[in-house]
């Protein structure tokens, strides 16, 4: 499994290290000074053994809310029918309060780099995440149909605007995030001589088909955080207990661990004593945000083991609390 984050024209990457000063404990740093607008997005790769990833998400998402009604509903992001059609493609949404957001980082430390961009606001798509590249061979289950995808990369495109407040809501900020597949370098491994678009023609809903029916318009406001990750359909999320300082240490993946395509579809953990299970399809999400890697196990370190992994990206809105349309 490879993910990477390309800039784009409306985006650009940043420095693990922000340039604003200290932030508030529990809160996350702007990642650029003065009033810009835009998104933030930080993307690590989690594992996910025992379904970790959701259990964390789910508890990040309890915090400081009423139980009863986990997201109130000017910000849970996705429409019901949106939320549907993620969930029976593999991906999942969930609005968290911002101060979350470091307890969920330290819940599910990056088993290898954690990357962090800024992108505009603007009409444009852009690119927020590129997922696994697919070779057109392997199958895939799109809105419960397989079907063979690619080749070319799976990837995550969004563009956003800021929109004026609401009297006792504040300011909000549209967003809409689509699925796409990459075919541009698929095409040029086919024709190595094919010339690349100009920069200014260089537009990325051009660059693959879409896959409309999962694109999602999304309602953001200030002082929350959207989390995507890909999950089973139907598949709930159980709140469990967070493991202890020590076990976390314990267990924490080490920096360099080797990703690989292998079992990717799957997400198995292990091989049964007599072979490796029988692949299961995955969905569309799953096939872009999901893999496995290579840690060092036992006592020494001497042992490699397959743990399942899981993209986390985390989507942070940022919006001027003032609105001003010029004449």
């Amino acid at each position: 499994m490879c993910v990477a984050m390309a800039a784009c024209a409306s985006s650009s990457r940043l420095e693990d290290e922000p340039a604003n000063g200290p932030a508030a404990p529990g809160a996350v740093r702007p990642l650029v000074r003065g009033q810009r607008q835009g998104l933030e997005v930080h993307w690590w790769v989690a594992a996910d053994a025992d379904g970790a990833v959701g259990s964390a998400i789910a508890r990040a998402a309890s915090r400081g809310m009423d139980a009863a009604d986990a997201a109130p509903a000017m910000v849970r992001g996705l429409s019901p029918a949106a939320a549907d059609a993620w969930n029976r493609n593999g991906l999942r949404l969930v609005p968290i309060p911002l101060g979350a957001v470091d307890a969920l980082r330290s819940e599910l430390p990056a088993i290898r780099t954690s990357q962090r961009a800024w992108m505009d606001w603007g009409t444009e798509w852009s690119e927020v995440l590129r997922g696994r590249r697919m070779s057109g061979r392997d199958p895939v289950l799109v809105d419960g149909a397989s079907i063979r995808v690619g080749p070319g990369t799976l990837r995550l495109l969004a563009r956003c605007w800021p929109l004026p407040g609401e009297p006792d809501a504040g300011p909000r900020m549209q967003a809409s995030l689509a699925v796409q597949l990459h075919e541009f370098d698929a095409m040029r491994d086919v024709d190595p001589f094919m010339p690349r678009p100009a920069e200014e023609t260089w537009n990325a809903v051009d660059q693959g088909p879409i896959f409309e029916h999962m694109m999602a318009e999304l309602m953001l406001r200030p002082g929350w955080a959207y989390v995507v990750t890909a999950e089973q359909p139907g598949r709930e999320w159980t709140v469990r207990a967070p493991p202890s300082p020590a076990a976390a240490a314990e267990d924490a993946p080490v920096d360099g661990a080797i990703l690989s395509d292998a079992d990717a579809a799957s997400g198995a953990s292990h091989a049964e004593p007599f072979g490796p299970p029988a692949a299961a399809v995955p969905t569309l999400g799953e096939a872009m945000l999901t893999g496995s890697v290579m840690i060092p196990g036992g006592t020494d370190g001497a042992v490699f083991e397959r743990v399942p992994v899981k993209v986390v990206l985390v989507i942070v809105p940022r919006v001027n609390e003032r609105f001003q349309l010029l004449p």
